[in-house]
């Protein structure tokens, strides 16, 4: 998740978690799974960055300052490219030397939202908790049927 002005953490596992996803084209999602793609594949880490190519407006909508959760791809820039993508979201044009200092944090156990002032657990409990509302709510509606 980034704070500004620079510091961020990153989920467990956000390589794969990113693999997984199903993005659109020219998204900031789909740069980075090209990102991961090529480093996994022996890039260097600069050649990688570079021939994503990512847009100045992409590295500003990859910058969410949201909780992961379910809802949002928060959390999923790898850690070794955040300073740059920070550096790209506050160009002009496109140099894949922009680098700027951040601050590298551990991820918590939880999270409060900035936006709504709330404790959201990790992603894998929201996952969880909506596994537990569609069971209460498949009982009440099975209820509901017996009633009727």
């Amino acid at each position: 998740m980034y704070t500004p002005p620079n510091r961020y953490w990153a989920i467990a596992n956000c390589e794969l978690e990113l693999l997984q996803l199903h993005t659109n084209p020219g998204s900031w999602e789909r740069d980075l799974q090209k990102y991961v793609e090529l480093h996994k594949q022996g890039r260097p880490l600069m050649q990688a960055w570079t021939d994503v190519e990512m847009s100045v407006v992409s590295a500003k909508h990859a910058l969410v300052i949201y909780c992961p959760n379910e809802w949002n791809h928060s959390s999923l820039i790898p850690p070794e490219i955040f300073s740059r993508v920070l550096a790209r979201s506050m160009a002009t044009h496109i140099d894949p030397n922009d680098d700027v200092p951040v601050v590298m944090e551990a991820e918590p156990a939880t999270c409060v939202d900035p936006q709504l002032h709330l404790w959201i657990p990790k992603r894998k409990s929201a996952k969880i908790a909506k596994r537990k509302i569609a069971k209460v709510a498949k009982r009440k509606s099975a209820k509901a049927r017996r009633r009727s």
